[in-house]
């Protein structure tokens, strides 16, 4: 009998310390070793098939882990506060009676939308917004509910309030945006910022989404058991392929052989 490594170069070591393997067959995409008075199978790649008849046997496994986890998802999801979001649009434009628009005035524009996104978020006006809504918070704690943006290569700027309430989102949302829209108001200037679009309350939360949490729990459930399974049950003693348990013994990509 000569070595495993003998044998073939790039097949797993599967003898033991002074034992040596003996070349049976290739079989499938590994070969089939004989070492000491055992047979082993040993897979060059994931044995597909090997798999699948691991798994199917054991279906109702992956169901029962698949349902369960997407269940507690669901139930946990629903435990969970709502989060409502509503937007209020400005925009960065001329006052009435001013001349004409021109490309420099709307690059002035979309500068100036930068700087109005920027005192938005400042105590004055957030604490304004407060009085305005008549919500009972800090100002800092106001600062982690909302967010305002300037959109790109654009003169316009968009607040959005998040809230457990919808009503609450849409007036704080409007009340920054009216707050930020009296800050450029009654300056004279030919640019200047005004609510073009005030923030509704919304019908549905932006979180949580049980049914997607559900549905992704259940995913990775059935996985996760699909890849225990194989661990577990993947590796044991099973019959020779002439049908009797003769001491053959599956070394798989999923772990060693018993």
């Amino acid at each position: 009998m000569a070595s495993l490594a003998a044998v073939c170069d790039d097949t797993p070591r599967v003898a033991g310390r002074g034992q040596t393997a003996e070349f049976v067959q290739r079989h499938g995409d590994g070969q089939r070793l004989r070492v000491g008075q055992g047979t082993y199978e040993v897979l060059g790649s994931v044995d597909v098939g090997y798999a699948l008849r691991v798994l199917l046997p054991r279906t109702w496994i992956l169901i029962a882990t698949g349902a369960i986890a997407g269940a507690a998802a669901f139930l946990v999801s629903g435990l969970l506060p709502p989060t409502f979001e509503s937007q209020a649009t400005l925009i960065v434009g001329q006052s009435s009676g001013a001349p004409p628009i021109v490309y420099e005035d709307l690059l002035a524009a979309q500068i100036l939308a930068n700087t109005y996104a920027a005192l938005s978020t400042t105590t004055p006006v957030l604490t304004d917004a407060l009085e305005r809504a008549g919500i009972s918070i800090s100002v800092d704690e106001l600062r982690d509910h909302v967010r305002v943006e300037a959109i790109r290569n654009s003169p316009l700027v968009v607040v959005t309030a998040e809230f457990p309430s919808a009503g609450e989102a849409a007036r704080v949302a409007n009340a920054i945006a009216e707050g930020t829209a009296a800050i450029g108001a009654g300056d004279g200037d030919s640019l200047q910022i005004s609510v073009v679009d005030p923030a509704q309350p919304a019908e549905d939360p932006v979180s949580p989404h049980p049914v997607m949490n559900a549905a992704v729990a259940s995913a990775i459930g059935v996985l996760a058991s699909a890849a225990l399974v194989l661990l577990i049950f993947g590796t044991s003693r099973r019959p020779s392929s002439h049908g009797a348990t003769d001491g053959t013994e599956r070394r798989s990509a999923f772990g060693e052989g018993r």
